[in-house]
């Protein structure tokens, strides 16, 4: 990936990101607002609504892009982690958190299947 192509992406990822956070800190404020209690006191965050915020997508998101940033600050946006080959432009286009190749990809999901598919086995011959 050439450097233009690098800065380019941290320049829209870092936007976004910026996005991101005011979208959050308004939700979260707005769920301050909603659950505190009648006394006006500060409402605490319980292991429940962070469980709950971890699924949210605009969490999600922003997690993604702070992946996307490491991988751009680090100079490795765009390089497979496992084989070290370059990733397909559309590949980093359309996510630029992922860290390895379709081809690497695709072994990786059928390792993680063919896991599960044991972890199936053992549980029904148990």
């Amino acid at each position: 990936m050439t450097t233009s192509e690098s800065n380019s992406y941290r320049t829209v990822l870092e936007a976004r990101q910026t996005e991101l956070r005011q979208l959050l800190r308004n939700r979260e404020g707005m769920a301050s607002e909603n659950s505190a209690d009648a006394l006006g006191e500060v409402p605490s965050v319980g292991k429940h609504e962070l469980a709950i915020r971890h699924r949210d997508p605009g969490f999600i998101l922003s997690q993604s892009v702070r992946e996307s940033l490491r991988l751009v600050y680090e100079g490795s946006l765009g390089v497979c982690t496992r084989c070290e080959e370059g990733i397909c432009a559309t590949r980093v286009a359309a996510l630029p958190c992922t860290e390895l190749c379709s081809r690497c990809k695709v072994i990786a999901e059928r390792n993680q299947s063919k896991s599960a598919n044991d972890l199936d086995e053992l549980l029904l011959s148990a």
